[in-house]
C-alpha cells in the first residue's frame, strides 16, 4: 500500500472453548510496529463454537518497507490467551517524477564551395636511372625468447555452504511459540513461504 494510507485491519477469530467469553474481553497490542492510535479494542461477548469480525483503524507507516504488528486477546482482569495475531504490511516506495527530456537545437549545415584540383600534366621527361649497387647479404640471427614457466596457481578452497537463518517468516514463527527453526525453514519451502499455512499446519500437529 501507499505511505500514510488509512485502512482498516479485520480479523475474524472463533471461541474454540467451552465457556463464553467474558465481557470487556479486548484485543490488545502487544509487539512489533504500531499502525493505530488505540492500544486496544474491546470484543462482544462471544459463545463457545461463535464467530466475531474484530476491526481496527489503522494508518500505514511514512517510509518504504515491510511492517509487521502483534496483538492478542486479554480478559477483562489481565490475563492474554489464544495466540498472537499479527497484521504484516509492504509500503510501497514514493513514484518518481519524471524529468522532462531537452531537445537540442539542430542547425542547418552550409554548404561550402571546393574548387577543383586541376589535373596534373602527365610529365613527358625520362629521369635518370641510378646504377644500382650491390650489397652483401647477410644472414640475421634470429635471437629465439624461452617463456618462463607460468606460476602455479593456489588452490581454490571451495566454499561451505553457510545455512540462511534470515528468513523474516521463520523469525515470525518463532516469535509466535514454534521455535524448532529447522521444522520452520522445511514447512515454508513446501508450502512456498505460506506463513498462514504452516501456521495451521503446526497448530494440527500440535492438537
Amino acid at each position: 500500500m501507499d505511505a500514510n494510507q488509512n485502512f482498516v485491519k479485520i480479523w475474524k477469530m472463533r471461541n474454540e472453548g467451552s465457556t463464553a467469553w467474558e465481557e470487556n474481553t479486548r484485543l490488545v497490542f502487544v509487539g512489533g510496529d504500531k499502525f493505530s492510535s488505540v492500544e486496544s479494542v474491546t470484543v462482544s461477548n462471544v459463545q463457545p463454537g461463535e464467530e466475531v469480525d474484530i476491526a481496527v483503524d489503522m494508518i500505514s507507516p511514512g517510509r518504504a518497507g515491510r511492517y509487521i504488528g502483534y496483538w492478542r486477546l486479554v480478559t477483562p482482569d489481565g490475563t492474554r490467551f489464544g495466540q498472537r495475531v499479527w497484521v504484516d504490511i509492504v509500503v510501497s516506495p514514493a513514484a518518481t517524477t519524471p524529468v522532462a527530456a531537452t531537445t537540442t537545437p539542430t542547425t542547418t549545415p552550409i554548404p561550402v564551395a571546393v574548387p577543383a584540383q586541376p589535373e596534373k600534366e602527365k610529365s613527358m621527361e625520362v629521369e635518370p636511372t641510378a646504377t644500382p649497387v650491390p650489397v652483401q647479404q647477410v644472414p640475421a640471427t634470429i635471437p629465439v625468447v624461452v617463456p618462463a614457466p607460468a606460476p602455479a596457481a593456489a588452490p581454490v578452497e571451495p566454499k561451505k555452504p553457510v545455512e540462511d537463518t534470515s528468513i523474516p517468516e521463520v523469525e515470525q514463527l518463532v516469535e509466535m511459540g514454534f521455535t524448532d527453526r529447522a521444522l520452520n525453514r522445511k514447512l515454508l519451502a513446501a508450502n512456498n513461504n505460506d506463513l498462514l499455512r504452516v501456521v495451521q499446519i503446526l497448530l494440527s500437529s500440535v492438537h
